[in-house]
């Protein structure tokens, strides 16, 4: 069976699942109060932004997201004790160029705005993975004379505390990861799965995930193993990381994110939302989308990342 026919097959199964347990949503909507919305995913090294908005009322048409250009934004290291104010620089952002987070560190964020409550939020910035040399070896060939490549990749921290891993397929064009609709997902070059025990399934199945999801938290321990499959034409130069020529085409990228918890739990949860929209039903059920920032919305989370770059041909 090829990939295309897998993926359909798994969808309508996926979209059948999602409405079988979709209900109405109920619209007692009074007393509704606008909330601070806020935004940072932070690395270490760069300059923290943070992003501000109000949150609006889904149920009243004269409701609507407005920038908060004047908060008072402080993020106090946990260790040193040092406070850093943040300031606007427009459109609801918030940077110093003198404060920069550093791996390890522990981060809180306290802002304040007149017409809402306050709101505060805490994260640290993880230490990057291990990687090893990725693998890669020929499988069966396709129905369309192609041949599947399958690419093993492994990785492990040295930290005795709770690893969080998510890694992705991004673009060539590096603007971000790929975020598929449904003609995207079917005709998409790659297919995402993990064997790895540590491996956690946001969906039924990974081919229909944008990023795979791996931790040690209360399993078992050791490197991780995980893999996506693609198909190329049957002869193959297999090239990763520096050995791949600067000013070749590049097919594939492959982002290892070691993420802080909440970041892992926001990232899981916008993986259901990417479903639920794509199946697009209005009494689909809502997705909580995770946000760990007390009294108010968003997230506010660290994370270390590295690129592996993959010539295929």
């Amino acid at each position: 069976m090829s990939i295309l026919n897998f993926k359909s097959i798994i969808f309508f199964c996926l979209a059948l699942l999602c409405f079988s347990c979709s209900k109405d949503i109920g619209e007692n909507q009074s007393d509704f109060k606008s909330n601070i919305v806020l935004n940072s995913v932070f690395m270490s090294g760069e300059v923290m932004t943070v992003d501000l908005s109000s949150s609006r009322n889904i149920y009243d048409s004269n409701s609507k997201i407005e920038d908060i250009t004047n908060a008072t934004v402080e993020v106090t290291d946990n260790k040193s004790g040092a406070t850093h104010s943040l300031y606007s620089i427009g459109q609801g952002k918030y940077e110093s160029e003198m404060f920069r987070p550093e791996y390890g560190g522990s981060y809180t964020v306290h802002v304040d705005a007149d017409g809402f409550q306050s709101v505060q939020s805490t994260s640290e910035i993880p230490y990057p993975a291990f990687i090893k040399e990725p693998e890669a070896y020929q499988g069966e060939f396709a129905e369309d004379g192609l041949r599947e490549l399958f690419v093993n990749l492994e990785f492990y921290s040295e930290s005795e505390e709770p690893q969080y891993y998510v890694w992705e397929i991004v673009n060539e064009d590096d603007k971000g990861s790929l975020d598929f609709n449904y003609t995207d997902i079917l005709n998409n070059p790659v297919l995402l799965f993990s064997a790895d025990s540590n491996t956690e399934s946001v969906l039924a199945d990974e081919s229909f995930q944008t990023r795979v999801f791996l931790t040690n938290d209360g399993m078992n321990e050791g490197p991780i193993q995980t893999s996506f499959v693609t198909m190329t034409e049957p002869a193959v130069a297999f090239q990763f990381g520096d050995e791949v020529d600067p000013d070749a085409d590049i097919l594939i990228k492959v982002r290892v994110m070691t993420v802080s918890k909440d970041l892992y739990e926001y990232y899981k949860s916008m993986e259901v939302y990417r479903l639920r929209g794509t199946v697009n039903s209005s009494i689909t059920q809502p997705v909580d989308i995770h946000s760990n920032v007390e009294n108010g919305l968003g997230i506010f989370a660290g994370f270390a990342a590295q690129e592996i770059p993959i010539r295929l041909n």
